[in-house]
């Protein structure tokens, strides 16, 4: 009887041990890999948030406050959003600058509403980049060739 209970408490301290190592292995895994996505997401935000060569500002470039707004020119809550900001910048015009990046996921004339913006600002600056930013989302029913051709002509780009 005595040999028996010796084996039983053997067996149970090797399974105690092992779920211990287990449970070791699981801490020390979770641990690397919270590091890893940890340090992953922090360089996924500084790549996003950084100011770029080719980003269009609006606002003061120096400014500590920056806005990132990832926008398709067809979508309605974006049209909206854009009076919102262009009065934020009014009121805090050297506390906050605004950072417009392209996100066309609506439909392809979404794309080709951001192509002719980059058009206008390539040919004639970042400036009537926001003249037609502000009339596409002014116009967002008329999006098309013929607006995007009337708006570069109207800054005097043919």
């Amino acid at each position: 009887m005595i040999q028996q209970t010796n084996g039983i408490k053997t067996i149970a301290g090797a399974i105690v041990v092992a779920g211990l190592m287990i449970a070791g292995a699981i801490f020390v895994s979770n641990t690397k890999a919270n590091n890893e996505t940890s340090n992953l997401n922090q360089a996924s935000s500084n790549i996003l948030l950084k100011v770029r060569e080719d980003d269009h500002v609006r606002g003061n470039p120096k400014a500590p406050l920056t806005l990132v707004e990832y926008s398709d020119y067809q979508c309605g809550y974006c049209a909206l959003f854009n009076p919102t900001i262009k009065s934020i910048l009014e009121k805090y015009p050297d506390d906050f600058k605004f950072i417009y990046r392209h996100y066309p996921q609506l439909s392809p004339e979404s794309s080709s509403a951001a192509v002719a913006t980059e058009c206008v600002a390539k040919l004639a600056g970042n400036d009537a980049f926001w003249v037609m930013n502000d009339s596409l989302f002014e116009n967002q029913d008329s999006l098309g060739r013929e607006l995007y051709v009337a708006l570069a002509k109207a800054q005097g780009i043919e």
